[in-house]
């Protein structure tokens, strides 16, 4: 049978209510194995969210990695690549913390046929468009727009690929190119509380980082993106999005 790992970077720092919806999101997809980087800003310990993720994904193979200090793109995908290069799984599997994939077959029906699968994100934002927190229902519900509030140039990502295909940046594989076909909707959780404290801290930190010249050497960007910060602290007018 197929074998699927599902890799991912959680941020605890910001992202934390996601996980849960995350977690039950991607295990009701039948993943084999569930690989995580954790990160946060400050030492912690593995410990306690390992048990929180197991109580959800319960006999489901985990596997996570620890990641403490400031969060960059680039030191994430480098992560991400050591992890596919290691895996002994047919398939990866990628999502961020804030991305549900809907898919509309068995995904392993469809790699019958096709051995790899991109998405476009769709944003998901509150009835009156505010930087809301998150409780626990179902992130449809608390989340009913669809809109396009994410402005990049590329909405694509890869979903699956085979294990042997490498990131070259979390919107880029080297071999299984977006070929514009058989794309599936993401639902893109994003505008949350927390979006504008993670906005400036990125944006910050990623002005200093591009003014070094820290890039992914094969990607695409020859810098960090960073413009979108600017755009996100101008739409925002206290209490919701503009």
């Amino acid at each position: 049978m197929i074998s699927i790992k599902l890799i991912s970077c959680i941020g605890l720092d910001y992202d934390r209510p996601l996980l849960s919806h995350f977690l039950k999101h991607y295990n009701a997809l039948h993943i084999d194995h569930i690989h995580l980087i954790i990160h946060k800003k400050t030492d912690f310990e593995c410990k306690e969210v390992y048990n929180e993720i197991k109580e959800i994904i319960g006999d489901t193979n985990l596997t996570l990695v620890k990641w403490v200090g400031l969060f960059d793109g680039v030191t994430k995908t480098h992560k991400l690549n050591k992890i596919i290069q290691d895996s002994l799984e047919d398939y990866i599997m990628m999502a961020d913390v804030d991305e549900h994939q809907i898919w509309n077959k068995p995904i392993r029906e469809y790699l019958k046929d096709v051995n790899f699968r991109w998405g476009k994100l769709q944003d998901r934002e509150s009835p009156k468009k505010e930087l809301i927190e998150i409780t626990d229902k179902p992130l449809s519900e608390q989340f009913p727009l669809v809109t396009n509030r994410t402005v990049w140039t590329d909405l694509y990502k890869p979903c699956i690929f085979p294990s042997h295909d490498r990131l070259t940046s979390p919107h880029h594989l080297k071999v299984n190119l977006n070929n514009k076909k058989d794309i599936i909707e993401i639902n893109h959780y994003r505008w949350i509380k927390g979006r504008l404290e993670k906005t400036k801290e990125r944006k910050e930190y990623y002005t200093e980082l591009n003014k070094t010249g820290y890039h992914l050497e094969d990607s695409p960007w020859k810098t960090i993106p960073n413009w979108e910060g600017d755009y996100i602290l101008r739409m925002y007018k206290p209490g919701k999005l503009l």
